[in-house]
């Protein structure tokens, strides 16, 4: 079944990323997506840190190795750094799902910073999951994250709970591996929870 070979995907990257949003600035975004997704891999499985570009960067990675296509999409994130706030960019992983016939998200870096604040070294990651792929999360920390479900958010419900209603896509970000990260950016398409359903699904199917 497509969600068995995903969430072995998935549970593969959140096990050995920990979280760090200052990871997020030694992305060398000239670097073709390809040679930038094994890079990243390869520096995290050394015990590198890394955020949200990281993560959803290998599971992309590791999606397209075992035959599906992904796309990112981005929205707005406010964050803190050393007593100041900012607004950034959370980058997440698009993907359809065909058994279901529909669109879905991932949002790795939700599960990496959660098993990053409990400590948990990528052996205990794998436990943490239900069958279904949502997270047993502790009730002490219940009130300090967002959700559980991160491997498989419905496309508008993840625009509207983390992109106040808008968010931009990438598509088919590993198709043409030679392409510059940063040409992610500017190629990226603007959608709306209302209208997402109506992009055509095989683009990504």
């Amino acid at each position: 079944m497509f969600m068995n070979k995903f969430l072995e995907c998935y549970k593969d990257t959140t096990a050995m990323v920990n979280f760090d949003i200052r990871a997020g600035r030694n992305i060398d975004a000239l670097m073709p997506i390809g040679e930038l997704a094994s890079t990243v891999e390869n520096d995290i499985a050394k015990g590198g840190i890394g955020c949200c570009i990281h993560s959803s960067l290998i599971l992309a990675k590791k999606l397209k190795e075992n035959g599906i296509s992904s796309s990112f999409i981005y929205t707005a994130e406010p964050y803190e750094l050393n007593g100041e706030s900012f607004m950034g960019t959370r980058v997440s992983v698009l993907y359809y799902d065909k058994d279901a016939k529909e669109y879905f998200v991932a949002n790795p870096v939700e599960d990496v910073e959660l098993f990053s604040k409990l400590g948990l070294d990528s052996s205990l990651r794998y436990s943490r999951y239900n069958q279904d792929g949502t997270v047993r999360i502790p009730k002490s920390i219940m009130g300090t994250i967002v959700s559980d479900d991160a491997s498989r958010i419905p496309v508008s419900d993840f625009i509207e709970r983390y992109g106040d209603g808008e968010a931009y896509v990438s598509y088919s970000i590993m198709e043409d591996e030679s392409k510059p990260f940063c040409v992610l950016f500017s190629d990226r398409a603007y959608v709306t929870a209302e209208d997402f359903k109506a992009i055509d699904t095989v683009t990504l199917a």
